[in-house]
């Protein structure tokens, strides 16, 4: 039998990476290259397209040479990609009208205020939550507690409508395109053939709605966005992606599936289930559950986001961030690392701890309405399979160990476990992880980071294992976000991300969590994920059953119950340190922004509330 390969290309926030996989999910090529991100103004973060394409061109040859292979052997290709990165082009040139603006750019962040405490969003929000008590519509329910944030794509948009006027003008002649990363390098791969983008990247922007799997029509009203600019919304494999031009890489080489990276990673987790976690540590924390075939309604911040769609299978996610992880340890992909974990079964749970820390759990068939700021997410549309996930992530992971690295606290990254450990304790030190504000239950962009508590007695290893703490204590909290919304419970965490690797921090998670903890041999899961979809899609694996066998752990960390005891005064101490620093940058007096963050205390003991389920890791109702 000839041996199938299929190539993956994974566009982070810091890396670019190509795989190359057999019919046995080994790797044999692989090349990384790294993203060059601009600031030409504070808080402005971009990406020069040119510079980009030239990369993943690159990258992609590189990893055909690794492997010895050319690109006529390569059976099928997937793509994950970073969300809320965005760029504007040309209908009829292609000529792109500004840099990408990325998901870590503030520069609407003025915006975000202004539209969050106008009368015109209090309204709408006032209208959908009376809507919400007559009709009991998770939908409205979600809409009434609804925030702007600037890791949503629609203001950033709103703003380059505002004040790009060769956009402006382009929108009113017709001739604009939007695109987020992943529909512009689809755009590019075809030879302008494709303008698409598939449910989990859509579900992310903040303007695509999740309960009616459809661009939201208030959206484009209010923020002026024009509907003939916008990408088809597809499934999350399929033929519909076409091929690449026989130019790029010297042969055509078919494209089988796009997808966002928080997918990709519940894949390669095997978070198939509902109620299946997922939590990846890098760049940032990103919490995500699968919530089966409808979104969830969150009020803390949890956000309904579609986790994938095949066929007839839709499945859904609700995901909680903490934006700076990696970029506070290095950015990790999130949807497609849902596959890479094996996160198939709604209530499966991945933990993914890179750039950011994402946390996801698999919630099936209807997205998750949540009040805590859990984001309903689609994780993937396979024909009429439909996934939805929710998600709760923290921006700041790696984001702050490279911070504190760069800070002199350590040399190596890799140090940092054995420095926490060479201490018993911070020494009544604490970190607040807020580099880009803070997420649920907190939902407040106006957070500052900083350590609180310092002493004459205070050393190094006291602010390193301050630092390590607080990114635990934050997927504590998303995971309580969890457990107050949801019925499920839970047994196991499925962990991936560059942050993964550190023992304290995969330990500690485990201790407050109270559930056992899987990392895997291969922490970059939104890579692995992405390669499970196509070959599962064109039927090198034929069954999820399959790609679970695939899936390799290094490590279970299992939960300590005298640490969690123990932990629970420095966990609320810790939480007493937050409020001080919530509404920092609103110039609020210090009593108003603790009182504005009281509501949103967690517990000790709703925090570490040890859950059962069945016996892979999901779901008892």
């Amino acid at each position: 039998m000839e041996e199938k390969y299929i190539l993956t290309l994974d566009i982070g926030t810091s890396t670019i990476r190509a795989f190359i996989y057999n019919s046995r999910a080994e790797t044999v090529g692989k090349a990384v290259d790294q993203v060059v991100l601009h600031y030409p103004h504070p808080g402005f973060v971009e990406i020069d397209p040119d510079e980009l394409w030239t990369s993943v061109v690159s990258v992609v040859q590189k990893s055909l040479k690794d492997a010895s292979l050319s690109a006529s052997q390569v059976t099928a290709m997937g793509i994950s990609t970073q969300r809320g990165t965005f760029i504007n082009w040309s209908r009829k040139t292609g000529k792109p009208f500004h840099k990408f603006i990325t998901w870590k750019d503030l520069r609407a962040d003025k915006l975000v205020k202004q539209w969050n405490n106008s009368y015109t969003w209090k309204l709408f929000k006032a209208g959908a939550y009376i809507l919400y008590l007559i009709l009991r519509s998770k939908r409205f329910k979600a809409g009434s507690v609804f925030k702007f944030m600037n890791t949503q794509t629609c203001l950033r948009l709103y703003w380059a409508h505002q004040n790009v006027s060769a956009f402006k003008t382009a929108v009113l002649d017709d001739d604009a395109l939007f695109g987020t990363l992943d529909t512009w390098l689809l755009y590019k791969l075809t030879g302008g053939k494709v303008h698409m983008t598939d449910v989990s990247s859509a579900s992310a922007t903040g303007f695509y709605d999740p309960f009616t799997m459809q661009w939201a029509g208030w959206a484009m009203t209010m923020l002026k966005i024009p509907r003939q600019a916008l990408p088809e919304v597809v499934d999350t494999a399929g033929d519909h992606f076409t091929s690449t031009l026989p130019s790029i890489w010297g042969h055509p080489i078919r494209i089988v599936s796009c997808m966002a990276d928080q997918t990709a990673s519940m894949w390669g987790s095997c978070c198939f289930e509902v109620g299946d976690v997922k939590l990846t540590m890098g760049t940032g924390t990103f919490f995500n559950i699968n919530t089966g075939a409808e979104p969830h309604a969150s009020v803390s911040g949890l956000y309904p986001i579609v986790g994938w769609r095949l066929g007839d299978e839709l499945v859904f996610s609700a995901e909680g961030a903490n934006n700076d992880t990696a970029s506070i340890i290095k950015w990790a992909q999130n949807l497609a690392s849902m596959w890479g974990s094996c996160c198939f079964e709604v209530g499966d749970v991945k933990l993914t701890m890179g750039t950011g820390t994402f946390f996801n759990i698999n919630t099936g068939a209807e997205p998750h309405a949540s009040v805590s700021g859990l984001y309903p997410i689609v994780g993937w549309r396979l024909g009429e399979e439909l996934v939805f996930s929710a998600e709760g992530a923290n921006n700041d992971t790696a984001s702050i160990i490279k911070w504190a690295q760069n800070l002199g606290l350590f040399d190596n990254p890799e140090d940092t476990a054995g420095i926490a450990t060479s201490v018993p304790d911070t020494d009544g030190v604490y970190f607040i992880p807020a580099f880009s504000g803070l997420g649920p239950p907190y939902n407040d962009g106006s957070a500052a980071s900083g350590f609180v508590g310092m002493k004459p007695s205070t050393t190094k290893a006291h602010l390193v294992r301050a630092v390590l703490e607080s990114l635990a204590f934050r997927t504590a909290q998303l995971y309580s976000c969890v457990l107050s919304e949801t019925n499920y419970t839970f047994n196991t965490i499925r962990l991936d991300g560059g942050v993964s690797n550190n023992d304290f921090i995969a330990q500690l998670v485990a201790d407050l969590t109270g559930l056992r903890v899987e990392r895997p041999v291969h922490v970059e899961m939104s890579s692995q994920g992405c390669a499970h979809i196509v070959g599962y899609k064109i039927g090198i694996w034929k069954s999820k059953e399959e790609l679970k066998k695939l899936r390799k752990i290094d490590r279970v960390f299992a939960p300590r119950t005298q640490v969690k005891k123990a932990y629970e005064v420095t966990f609320a101490r810790w939480q007493d340190a937050v409020k001080r620093m919530c509404g920092w940058y609103n110039g609020e007096p210090a009593s108003q922004a603790i009182s504005d963050c009281s509501s949103t205390t967690v517990t000790p003991q709703d925090s570490f509330k040890v859950a059962g389920g069945r016996k892979n890791g999901s779901i008892s109702k």
